[in-house]
């Protein structure tokens, strides 16, 4: 019949295979989707779901006119990244506005981070993407919606694990995710004083690990005194 094989007998084999030397065996993770692949999902969902998103935001909201006033939002929340690009082309202006109803005060940013949208973070803040070249525009990385998180909080902290939070690691650890706000706080007032708005948000999908970027950060609990 079938034997149980014990932790400590796989181990020996490891050991006397490689000579005497323990060899950790780490699983292998799934390669990352490309930006390509993103952005096909994302058409591919946007056009499957259209019309039956389209009815449920406007019952959720139940105001006509703040279904209308939301449908950008909607748009984003479901992965319409052209809806993304159409916005910032043609109304950077207005691309920090925040949401009310089922949005409670989220800007385009909450919302991409929120669903995990790596590459919609992207599009945001590259500045190849747009046509206006107002100074005035800036991206308010630190927006709060009706619940006091920014948009950082929204990207890793639990219950949102996103796309985001699986490509840092992040299960399930809201003091790591807090210092990494606080760390991004402490960068976002730097670049303010320097007029550099731009860039320092892309930690959310640069490769940057967590701990490197929360090292010196002041731990603070989500949602808590800033």
């Amino acid at each position: 019949g079938n034997k149980a094989v014990s932790v400590a007998a796989i181990l020996s084999s490891l050991s006397a295979a490689r000579g005497g030397k323990i060899v950790r065996v780490v699983p292998r993770r799934e390669a990352l989707p490309t930006e390509a692949e993103q952005l096909l999902a994302m058409d591919k969902l946007a056009e499957a779901d259209r019309r039956a998103v389209d009815a449920v935001a406007e019952k959720d909201d139940e105001d006509p006119r703040l279904a209308m006033i939301n449908r950008p939002a909607a748009d984003i929340q479901r992965g319409n990244v052209k809806e993304l690009q159409f916005r910032i082309m043609n109304h950077f202006h207005s691309i920090n506005r925040k949401y009310q109803g089922r949005f409670n005060g989220e800007s385009l940013l909450h919302i991409a981070c929120r669903e995990g949208f790596d590459v919609m973070v992207s599009r945001l803040f590259d500045e190849r993407s747009r046509i206006s070249t107002d100074q005035k525009s800036i991206i308010d990385v630190d927006s709060r919606n009706a619940m006091g998180q920014c948009p950082l909080h929204l990207a890793f902290c639990p219950p949102h694990l996103t796309w985001n939070a699986g490509l840092f690691g992040i299960e399930d650890s809201p003091d790591l995710s807090s210092a990494l706000h606080a760390w991004r706080k402490r960068k976002s007032t730097r670049a303010s004083r320097h007029g550099d708005h731009h860039g320092e948000a892309l930690v959310l999908g640069r490769g940057l690990r967590p701990e490197e970027a929360a090292k010196d950060a002041d731990w603070t609990l989500p949602g808590g005194p800033q």
